[in-house]
């Protein structure tokens, strides 16, 4: 998994900061977008393969029109009332907006729909709060930011599992419980000692909405808790806080 190149505290403070900070570096007719995070689509109707912001604005440009749907990005960009736009379906407009930069390509992986595997336990340093939508807006793709230890020659993946009912149920009967899963390859190099770095990874949680609708209450409420092992206090930690998703129903 690449390093990440900015640091974990702009990540804190990402979601709650975004629009304040973003409206004190633009003019009161510009939107600029720093290193935003971003979903891949594209148009129904015209095929056009553009960004929905975090910051809500749906962007398209060269760059953008070379990626994949279904990719998560930080994309850099303004936004001007002079900026072109280009129709979407159902009245929806895209700005065609000139990226400030290369288009970052955060690391993806798939929820497992089973139990996370009976091996060694590796601490996270901290898991952060996700960035994610209750409807389908991102694609069911949740942002994670995360901190662990690692050696100079080791490497780290994360993948997400689903815990079995028995276990959801003990945490509340309302809740499906994900277990997030931190595993180490690669060999460290002689005499490396142990450092803190910070990274981000995306997980598609799209299979909670296809399998799991029953478990949503009757207003379409699905909630979402997260477990993983930690270092400080070391163990196994379940989530205090519940994310929801909204299920229609329908």
């Amino acid at each position: 998994m690449k390093a990440i190149t900015k640091k974990i505290s702009l990540l804190l403070m990402l979601s709650a900061v975004l629009f304040l900070s973003s409206c004190l570096d633009s003019g009161s007719n510009s939107y600029i977008g720093n290193e935003e995070y971003s979903y891949i689509t594209s148009s129904q109707t015209s095929g056009t393969v553009y960004a929905r912001t975090l910051a809500g604005y749906l962007i398209t440009s060269p760059k953008i029109q070379q990626l994949t749907p279904g990719t998560a990005a930080f994309l850099t960009y303004q936004v001007t009332e002079e900026t072109p736009t280009v129709a979407l379906e159902d009245n929806m407009i895209a700005y065609k907006v000139n990226l400030g930069g290369e288009p970052i390509i955060i690391d993806q992986t798939v929820l497992q729909m089973t139990t996370a595997p009976d091996v060694p336990a590796v601490n996270f340093e901290s898991i952060m709060d996700p960035l994610y939508a209750q409807n389908q807006l991102f694609g069911d793709l949740w942002l994670f930011p995360y901190t662990y230890k690692i050696k100079k020659g080791e490497r780290v993946t994360v993948q997400f599992y689903k815990a079995n009912a028995e276990e959801s149920e003990q945490s509340s009967q309302n809740d499906v419980l994900i277990d997030v899963r931190l595993t180490k390859t690669g060999t460290p190099e002689a005499n490396a000692t142990d450092k803190v770095e910070g990274d981000y990874v995306v997980a598609n949680m799209s299979s909670l909405r296809m399998m799991m609708a029953d478990k949503a209450d009757a207003n379409g409420n699905l909630n979402i808790k997260f477990r993983y092992y930690r270092a400080d206090p070391e163990g196994l930690y379940t989530s205090s806080k519940t994310y929801t998703i909204i299920i229609d129903k329908k």
